[in-house]
């Protein structure tokens, strides 16, 4: 239920409004919103359709009424809604107003009337004997699906033992696409087959102890290449850094490297990089400048002259035998940087104390062990930075003949080979343990336990003692495989008298059958719409009385006719959709209706306000064994916006005397000025229509100077307007307990108490008694349901002409006998 709108801001005409709880009530079960034109009825009404599951195109909705700057704030008895969330909220909320009709009826170019979206549930002789052959085969189908259904909760259950007991035994595995079918017939030995089950578990549990080991035997291998050993040859490092490479006819370079090179040692520079590689990549540079403008890629200078001789320089300098050098330095220093910054003479020492402790605690199998003693550590580090420092000396001066300490080489030597022959030796013996181990898969024993249970399942689903049936001797696979062979077949019957009965309701066009029953209530009878089947645009059919036909709408309709089509296939649409294709009516829906009474005249504005109550508000009586049972199905609110006034109050009074809404009915009236929404001013409250001129017309029908035909659907209002103004003012009440003027029935009771004070009098062939009794069948004119119950459409009846003249004649002596009294007090005074 939607209790009020808290906020809305910048939406429509709405720059601010926030409710305010001391000038207005929360919504309540009927809501009556009025508002001239421009005040923002189509904003309301459209942002409540942004809330219903009816609504087809709500992202183009939301995004052409809210933007960034909009704040939206609803409040609900299950919770707020904002604009934040509006749009996932489904509910179901029919809403009429511009945009229903332009969808469903009439858009100004195309008039279409759009297909009911539920199965509708009319009928016809035809129609009720497919309904009893569908029951009659569903019921079939309801009691072999019973038995199906008895058949799979027994495997259900025996299958159930089975996946707990997998489950339990094997991990990392399901019994998924394992339960058979129920129609599948297996029989066996069960006991037999149970032991063989058994003994593949045991073989599953001893196969899952050796693959935990494979996996763990996979990490040995892992750790063993983990260890990181020298990637160099010490030969050839021995006769690199002794091998001179002159530079003797390249002074030039050679000059300016190291003359750079003092420079930067001079100043503590330490961001700058080796020198070598800034010429050298400076030579590939001009080189490359010699071939595009042969200009300094640095300064842009002009090296046309002496860039071929400069080239050279560098060529010479930076010949093959020094990049070699200098390369195979590079590679070395990558090779000892580890065991230079990160430790990795003990990380080694780490991993492989760790390999030899786990292959002879855990796997029970030794390894050879290490043969570079632990002591010699610190000497390995040592030479190690020693041979890279020396490394870095032969880079900056490639000519110098630099010397190795035996011992700095050997200890490399002796380190890279135990790396060596250990890892060798511990891969070699943790594939031999391997090996051993390995065997059938465990997949295939998995794989075996699976086809087994499967078996299993069906062949005890089989057995004698859970048969579903005791009496037969047939078996469930059986009983099931009959029981879906036969609810296929039947279904197709089913399919075929379903085609049969759309066949029928389509003849019965429920969508003009409605819409032209609807249309009486609004005394338009001088025409009738169809609905052409085969086409789906324009498929609007007029026939008048003439039987002339039309296919559009705008020069065939009034303005008023065509807002009363629209309505009227509203109404059609719900009663369809939610009181016979629903069980329970309108109940939890929300009905929207913003003004349906456009260009309508005052007497359809009644008709209109009378549809909407009964219509909405019924009281369906249903027989039962129980005797008669009365089933309310209201909706769960009810909103009307409006910009006509006499609408606004023909509703209210027929609202206020339905016993369903009680004193659950409020009023609003929507400004052009802030605040949007506000209470109903009293003015507008006691509103009431003209008088002179419906009387006119009363007496004009008494005196048989209009025809019945003409008055029948209207005069009855004016019956009673007349009255309820009359009576109020001889009784000088101009508002009730409620502040507001006082219906009919009310009136009447006043009138009555107020004979029983005063003498009695004949005036105009009646005396008092006579007068009251008039009145009393008056009474029948302030029943909105006087032409019959309107959700019962077919039995539409207006009130019969002798009736009809009966009212007209006792209105007339009323008013005499009344206004004789009247002058009758006054002249007593004179």
């Amino acid at each position: 239920m939607i209790l009020q709108f808290q906020k809305i801001k910048k939406i429509g005409c709405y720059d601010d409004f926030v409710f305010d709880s001391k000038q207005l009530k929360p919504f309540g079960k009927a809501n009556i919103l009025y508002g001239s034109n421009g005040s923002g009825k189509t904003t309301v009404s459209n942002l409540l359709f942004l809330l219903s599951r009816h609504c087809k195109e709500k992202t183009a909705l939301l995004n052409e009424l809210l933007d960034t700057a909009s704040e939206l704030e609803i409040l609900t008895d299950s919770g707020k809604i904002t604009n934040k969330n509006i749009a996932e909220k489904n509910l179901d909320i029919y809403v009429f107003n511009s945009k229903f009709i332009a969808d469903h009826v009439y858009n100004g170019t195309v008039a279409n009337i759009d297909s009911f979206s539920k199965d509708i549930k009319l009928t016809s002789p035809e129609i009720e004997k497919l309904d009893n052959i569908i029951d009659r085969l569903n019921k079939r189908i309801e009691k072999l699906n019973k038995w199906v259904s008895q058949i799979e909760n027994k495997l259900d259950g025996i299958f159930k033992f089975y996946n707990d007991e997998f489950q339990k035994k094997v991990s990392g595995s399901r019994l998924v696409n394992v339960k058979p079918s129920i129609s599948n017939k297996q029989l066996g030995d069960i006991t037999i087959l149970k032991k063989e089950l058994e003994n593949l578990y045991k073989e599953y549990s001893k196969k899952s102890k050796e693959t935990n080991t494979v996996e763990k035997f996979a990490s040995l291998i892992d750790r063993v290449n983990s260890i990181l050993n020298f990637d160099i040859d010490t030969d050839e490092l021995i006769k690199r850094l002794k091998t001179k490479i002159s530079t003797e006819a390249k002074g030039k370079v050679g000059n300016r490297i190291s003359s750079f090179q003092k420079a930067i040692e001079d100043k503590n520079v330490t961001s700058i990089g080796d020198l070598n590689d800034w010429f050298k990549e400076g030579g590939r540079l001009l080189h490359i400048s010699k071939d595009i403008d042969k200009h300094c890629p640095l300064c842009d200078t002009d090296l046309s002259i002496n860039i071929d001789s400069i080239v050279d320089e560098y060529s010479n300098y930076f010949n093959d035998v020094l990049i070699n050098l200098l390369d195979f330095i590079d590679l070395a220093n990558l090779s000892f940087e580890p065991f230079i910054a990160k430790g990795q003479i003990n990380k080694n020492e780490r991993i492989i104390l760790d390999l030899i402790d786990t292959c002879k605690n855990e796997f029970n199998f030794d390894i050879e062990p290490f043969t570079f003693l632990p002591e010699r550590n610190n000497l390995l580090s040592d030479a190690i930075k020693e041979i890279s420092e020396l490394l870095k000396q032969k880079k900056q001066n490639p000519n110098t003949e630099i010397l190795i300490q035996r011992e700095h080489i050997q200890i490399l030597k002796d380190y890279g080979n135990s790396l060596t022959e250990f890892k060798s030796a511990a891969l070699t013996r943790i594939q031999e343990e391997l090996a051993i181990i390995q065997g059938k898969s465990i997949d295939s024993i998995i794989k075996e336990i699976k086809a087994k249970i499967g078996l299993i399942s069906a062949v005890e689903l089989n057995l004698e003692s859970n048969n579903i049936f005791k009496s037969i001797s047939k078996r469930n696979s059986d009983i099931a495989r009959i029981c879906e062979k036969l609810v296929k077949q039947i279904s197709e019957l089913v399919v075929g008298q379903q085609v049969k009965k759309t066949d029928e309701i389509a003849k019965l066009n429920a969508e003009s059958k409605y819409i032209n029953i609807y249309l009486k209530h609004f005394g338009i009878t001088n025409f009738e719409v169809d609905r052409d089947k085969v086409k789906t645009l324009n498929n609007l059919v007029i026939t008048y009385k003439s039987g002339k036909r039309k296919t559009s709408l705008n020069h065939s309709l009034s303005e008023g006719e065509k807002t009363a089509l629209a309505f009227a296939y509203f109404i059609s649409k719900l009663r369809v959709e939610k009181i016979e294709g629903s069980p329970n009516g309108f109940e939890n829906s929300i009905i929207i209706i913003d003004d349906p009474i456009s260009s309508l005249d005052d007497n359809r504005l009644f008709q209109t306000a009378n549809l909407i109550d009964s219509f909405l508000f019924y009281n369906k009586i249903k027989l039962t064994e129980h005797g008669v049972e009365e089933i309310s199905h209201h909706p769960s609110q009810l909103f009307i916006l409006s910009h006509n006034l006499t609408f606004v109050k023909y509703l209210h009074n027929a609202l206020k005397t339905n016993e369903h809404l009680a004193d659950n009915i409020q009023e609003y009236f929507l400004t052009q000025q802030s605040p949007r929404i506000r209470k109903l001013p009293s003015g507008l409250k006691n509103f009431t229509n003209t008088y002179i001129v419906k009387l006119k017309e009363i007496v004009d029908f008494k005196e048989k100077k209009i025809e019945y035909e003409i008055v029948k659907n209207y005069l009855p209002n004016y019956i009673r307007i007349v009255l309820e103004t009359f009576l109020s003012f001889k009784l000088a009440l101009v508002n009730d307990s409620h502040d507001r003027l006082p219906g009919l029935s009310h009136l009447i009771k006043g009138v009555v108490r107020e004979f029983d004070l005063i003498d009695d009098v004949v005036i105009g062939g009646i005396d008092k008694d006579g007068a009251i009794k008039r009145l009393n069948h008056l009474k029948k004119i302030a029943d909105h349901e006087s032409h019959g119950s309107i959700y019962r459409a077919e039995e539409f009846a207006f009130i019969s002409e002798q009736e009809l003249k009966e009212f007209a004649k006792n209105t007339i002596q009323v008013i005499e006998y009344i206004d004789g009294l009247h002058f009758r007090k006054i002249r007593s005074h004179v």
